[in-house]
This record gives structure tokens, sequence and C-alpha cells, in this order.
């Protein structure tokens, strides 16, 4: 297939091109940091047009950045994505979009299966929420949803919880905790989460959305004692006032992608594991060095 995806210079959008192009596809790059904005609406219906399908990416992701800056927020994650959507529909074109599980917030559900509903407590999990449901609007638009867990691997983001407990234990030990560390998620590694995007948008199931995450739901206070085993240095936790909005409990139900023949490979140990061995080869490594991998554990390098 010939497939354009945004966000493709970012984090996940590395992985995906890589697990993509792995598996024959043609891959049409569309980033901002190549001066490609989903925001111009008359650029991405050229860019799009002769595509067979569009995975979107691009989006204000960091937390924090959506909390500081909730206009541009809204604008590139509600805005960008109708853009992207309508763009789509008109030349024919599907429409795979990466949403989170976070917009399932702090409902009542025990376990989050894709029906359960959607009640955002934070402006970047509203935010795609919000897309989401724009999504419904578009009349004949062929679209399918993935919502995520909280991802990680090598090339992941500084604010990532995972990134900062790690180069704290490299660096003192002394970490922050906000809230009780009671908190959980699920936290999936960054190949799990591409090859289920590869899959989604090759199988293209009769279902709208699908649940990725890892099995292991684990808490902050949990990830803490993960970490100081891998490292054997122990983090010195300093418990801070909790976030607002923080999202209580994440289990989620993976039932559905797992009737498709997916399930997670790689453990949280395993990917804590790997980053760091990255960490301790020296940062100047680059991660264009790092590629996406089908096999067993996922964990893959090219040199």
């Amino acid at each position: 297939m010939k497939i354009l995806v945004t966000g493709s210079k970012g984090f996940l959008g590395r992985y995906v091109v890589n697990g993509l192009q792995s598996n024959g596809h043609l891959v049409l790059h569309y980033d901002l940091e190549d001066g490609c904005d989903i925001l111009d609406a008359d650029a991405f219906l050229v860019a799009v047009e002769d595509s067979d399908l569009c995975i979107h990416l691009a989006a204000v992701a960091d937390l924090y950045d959506a909390e500081a800056n909730q206009n541009l927020c809204e604008r590139v994650n509600i805005e960008g994505t109708r853009i992207v959507a309508e763009c789509c529909q008109s030349n024919g074109v599907r429409l795979l979009f990466i949403s989170t599980v976070c917009a399932y917030g702090n409902n009542d559900c025990e376990i989050q299966s894709e029906s359960s509903p959607l009640v955002p407590t934070e402006i970047y999990a509203k935010s795609k929420a919000d897309a989401e449901i724009l999504l419904s609007t578009i009349p004949h638009l062929d679209y399918r949803i993935i919502r995520p867990a909280t991802f990680y691997g090598i090339g992941m983001r500084e604010t990532l919880v995972i990134k900062k407990f790690l180069d704290s234990s490299l660096n003192g030990g002394r970490i922050e905790i906000h809230g009780s560390g009671e908190q959980t998620r699920c936290y999936t590694h960054v190949n799990d989460v591409t090859s289920a995007i590869v899959l989604i948008a090759e199988q293209w199931p009769e279902d709208l959305h699908f649940n990725v995450a890892s099995l292991e739901e684990v808490s902050v206070n949990d990830l803490v004692g993960v970490i100081s085993s891998i490292t054997e240095i122990d983090l010195i936790p300093t418990y801070v006032p909790d976030r607002i909005g923080q999202i209580e409990r994440s289990r989620i139900d993976i039932s559905r992608m797992e009737s498709l023949g997916w399930t997670p490979q790689i453990t949280l140990a395993e990917g804590v594991l790997q980053l760091l061995e990255h960490e301790l080869r020296g940062s100047q490594q680059s991660t264009e060095g790092i590629s996406y991998s089908n096999n067993e554990n996922g964990l893959s390098r090219k040199r």
C-alpha cells in the first residue's frame, strides 16, 4: 500500500514508518519538521490524494505542552484532525487515527473496553476524545481508531515518567512522585504499539475502535521498584501534590486486538533493560539507529 504518515518523524512516527517499510509498504512522510503542517488544508489535500491510507499521528502529545498551550493543542489535535479527515474523505483515502486510552479518564469501569465511556480529565485527552467524536460526524469517511496506552522506548520524550525515573537513577536517584504513587498505567513498549498499528492498517477489521496496551497494570510505586531492581540503584522518592486531572487507574481490555492475533511481546522489565543499555552506551547514539522489529521480543537494532 501507499501510506501517508502524519507526524512521521516523531517518536512513534519513526517506528511506524520502519514497521510499514519492513512489510513492503510505500510510506509518504508528512511532518512539521519538513514544513508540512496538517493545518494547511490545501497542502494536505494534495499530499494525500494518491494514498491508500493515512495514519494520523501528528499531535500536540505532551501533557505539559497541552496544559501550557491549550489553544494550540485544540487547533492541532481537533481542527488539524478535521482537516486530515475531510481531505481523506474527499480523496477516498482510509484514515487510521491514533487516539489514547487517557480518553477514558476516571470513569467508573473496572476495566476499560472500547465501549467504555470517554470522560477525559486532561486537556490532551479531551482533545483526542473530541477528535474521535468529530470523525464520527464526517459522512462516508472510512476510518479506524487505535487507543494506545502510555508507551515508551528509545527516543521517548524527556518528560515521560519512565525516562525521568531512569535518568534520575543514573544521576543521584532522587525523584518526585505526584500523589500517592498508587495510580496505575499499562506501560506499553513502542514496538508493540507499532505492530498493532501495522496490523490494523493491513487487516482493516470491521470494528472501529481498538485498545492497545500491555497486560501489566503497574503503579508508579511499582515502576520505581522495577527500575531500581534493574539499575541496582535505589530511587529516593519525594511525594508532591497530585496533578489536577490525574487518572487514578488504567486497566485496559485488549481482547479485541487479541482476537486479531495481536498480543504485547515486551514486558516492562525487558523494555526498561533495553533503555538502560542504550543509556549506558551513551546518549550520543542516535535514535535513527533504532528500528522496529517483529521478532519474538521486538528488541532489535540496525547499525
